[in-house]
């Protein structure tokens, strides 16, 4: 198993959103919100890293931050449009930092117990 860097717990708020997006067909604004407040949090972690390697990934955090922010609206983000960019942000989140088998990955994303 990866050793992640660091860690984006969705967990709190991860059953709710999917209960909700299953029936209207949209990831609510609320649950769009928070994980926009979390990345950034996240996004202020990475960049006080003293290892180059990870502070160079938070270019590519930001830019996820941004393309959720465009697609933020009060009625929520289609679930179609929002799986492309949480694609983005698992790959993202599975960069490897290392070369070692099982090595180390940038973030562990945590949906469900």
């Amino acid at each position: 198993m990866a050793d992640w860097q660091t860690k984006l717990i969705l967990t709190d708020i991860w059953d709710k959103s999917s209960n909700e997006t299953a029936e209207t067909g949209m990831v609510p604004d609320w649950f769009v919100t928070e994980l926009i407040k979390r990345l950034e949090t996240l996004l202020e972690e990475i960049k006080k890293n003293t290892d180059i390697k990870i502070r160079s990934m938070a270019e590519d955090l930001e830019e996820i931050i941004i393309e959720i922010t465009c697609m933020k609206s009060p009625e929520g983000i289609d679930k179609d449009d929002f799986k492309a960019v949480w694609d983005n942000l698992y790959d993202w989140a599975d960069t490897p930092l290392d070369r070692n088998f099982g090595g180390k990955k940038m973030c562990w994303i945590a949906t469900r117990f």
